[in-house]
């Protein structure tokens, strides 16, 4: 007779502490990798993890979202002004992002295809407001950076996670 699935329990605090392990990795890629993330050129390759939604769900949502509010907040420290702009319309794309690969964790290319356009769609719009550069740059390079990071190195984490056998949760708790 085979063994029941173990039942795994994960209480609040620790999904918490993932969301907040996520957030710091995310604020912490963005901000070491500095020019690559900021200004007309946004090859964030910690926007890779937005994909890792599909294994991780809300908290890796959680931190993202975390995540990006930081990083972006980090730069508008620096360059006070319009980059409230990232601030706000940038926290508000990484969460409708994540969230979407979430909801289309069954379908892992999709999602992450539509994670990179929701992102194009939003930075692109107020990215020639903090640049100058014109429109079809701004969305030209925020989707080529984006379809990198979000659905090709995504895609490639994700599946090797999954190789691997990395846990949806980091801490598992037997019942």
């Amino acid at each position: 007779m085979e063994k029941a699935p173990t039942k795994v329990i994960q209480p609040k605090s620790v999904r918490l502490a993932e969301s907040a392990i996520f957030a710091a990795v995310y604020a912490a890629l963005t901000m070491v990798l500095g020019y690559l993330g900021y200004g007309i050129i946004q090859f964030r390759v910690s926007d890779a993890m937005i994909t890792l939604s599909a294994l991780f769900g809300w908290p890796m949502i959680a931190g993202v979202t975390l995540g990006c509010f930081v990083a972006n907040l980090y730069s508008f420290v620096l360059f006070p002004g319009p980059a409230i702009l990232d601030v706000v319309f940038g926290t508000l794309a990484n969460f409708a992002a994540a969230t979407t690969v979430y909801v289309l964790r069954r379908w892992p290319p999709i999602g992450a295809f539509a994670a990179t356009v929701i992102v194009t769609a939003v930075v692109g719009s107020y990215l020639p407001l903090l640049t100058g550069y014109p429109y079809p740059i701004a969305y030209l390079t925020v989707f080529i950076g984006s379809l990198i990071a979000i659905l090709i190195l995504g895609l490639v984490f994700l599946t090797v996670f999954r190789r691997i056998g990395v846990p949806p949760q980091l801490i598992l708790r037997e019942v």
